[in-house]
């Protein structure tokens, strides 16, 4: 089964990696902080979701402390 990714999903995982990466957060630490499935960020880290809901965004933006907006569009406040 081919992986199917977009510009939005790819950009979408370059921002919350680096995010999570500044704040030295594994996938598990974030996923438990954001009180979702750890294959959840791995999928949203990888690109491979297309569509992400508008809670799981605000869940994890939360967890890494960016805004909603900075996480799915790159606008607003991100990583300090």
């Amino acid at each position: 089964m081919a992986r199917r990714t977009n510009a939005l999903a790819l950009a979408i995982g370059e921002r919350l990696t680096a995010a999570r990466q500044s704040r030295g957060l594994s996938l598990r630490e974030l996923a438990r902080r954001a009180m979702v499935d750890v294959q959840t960020v791995v999928n949203l880290s990888e690109g491979r979701t297309l569509n992400p809901g508008v809670a799981t965004i605000a869940d994890v933006a939360r967890a890494l402390g960016v805004s909603p907006e900075w996480l799915a569009f790159g606008v607003g406040e991100g990583p300090v």
